[in-house]
């Protein structure tokens, strides 16, 4: 009984791991330059036009499979600038999928759908950025559950583009639950970009952490107590 109580403690703090590593993801394109994916992240190949990126396969990694959607533009390879050349994420930050607002379509985005994650908090780091010259931008960065209406949250407001990842969390609260992932243009420029992201089971903060150490112990005592009785 005392280790189900446990492992209900864990389960309910959102310290479940759902994936041994994380799960990084470069999304490539091969338009104009030779396809460059960074070293240790899965290849999410947009192609070169329009129609690739909207009818690019899904990607599955380690079990969970990611999808991209949103009536995207396209991708782009651009070569290296001095910005980024040396950069950890030199290669990443090369190529992009995009999708560009018009007057008639204010706010659109880039959408990632994330099924097959198991019950618990994860660390999100995802890139957003442009290396062609004078290519400025802002997203905003949403989380919503696919099949609730309504449950759209902001994550990040007014992120402008930049080498650095942005950094969030997302939650899965029950089996089967599918997130969509949107990050939407939101400035007069119109322009939404993602590099490509990582994502990570959360550590528990140091202090519940070592909370649940000494409940383990404390339990672990009371074991050893009656087996001396």
């Amino acid at each position: 009984m005392r280790k189900g109580f446990v492992a209900a403690c864990v389960v309910a703090c959102g310290w479940t791991s759902a994936a041994s590593a994380d799960i990084k993801v470069d999304i490539d394109s091969s338009n104009t330059n030779p396809v460059t994916t960074q070293a240790g992240f899965a290849s999410f190949n947009a192609g070169s036009t329009a129609t690739d990126a909207q009818t690019v396969a899904p990607l599955t990694v380690d079990g969970v499979t990611f999808t991209l959607f949103g009536g995207l533009d396209g991708s782009r390879n651009r070569a290296l600038n001095a910005t980024i050349t040396g950069d950890p994420y030199e290669s990443l930050l090369r190529d992009f999928v995009f999708n560009d607002a018009t007057s008639t379509t204010q706010g659109a985005g880039i959408g990632l759908r994330i099924e097959g994650l198991a019950v618990g908090v994860y660390d999100v780091q995802s890139f957003h950025y442009d290396a062609a010259a004078n290519t400025s931008g802002s997203v905003q960065i949403e989380v919503r559950d696919r099949d609730v209406a309504g449950s759209t949250v902001i994550l990040v407001d007014n992120a402008p583009f930049r080498p650095e990842p942005y950094a969030y969390q997302i939650e899965v609260t029950h089996p089967g639950q599918v997130l969509e992932l949107v990050f939407r243009e939101d400035d007069s420029l119109d322009r939404s970009r993602l590099n490509g992201f990582i994502l990570a089971p959360a550590v528990p903060e140091p202090g519940m952490a070592a909370s649940l150490g000494a409940l383990v112990g404390v339990l672990g005592a009371g074991r050893r107590r009656r087996r001396r009785r």
